[in-house]
């Protein structure tokens, strides 16, 4: 299986859970799931969680493209 964390420094991870929250208009269980199902990269700073940045706009390309 996949891990929930990522842990490769190639990416740039700079938003927290609650931001991510608010860029997404989504609940924090939505962005958990989503960390969770993979569509969302994310990795662990000691007790924060921290998402990519490309992975948020990849998150929103589909939202977006619905319009």
């Amino acid at each position: 299986s996949t891990p929930l964390y990522s842990s490769a420094a190639s990416d740039v991870y700079k938003r927290q859970i609650p931001q991510v929250c608010e860029i997404l208009h989504v609940s924090r269980s939505t962005v958990y799931r989503m960390i969770r199902d993979g569509n969302l990269k994310a990795h662990k700073a000691y007790r924060r969680v921290l998402v990519s940045e490309v992975s948020i706009n990849n998150a929103l390309i589909p939202i977006n493209s619905g319009r």
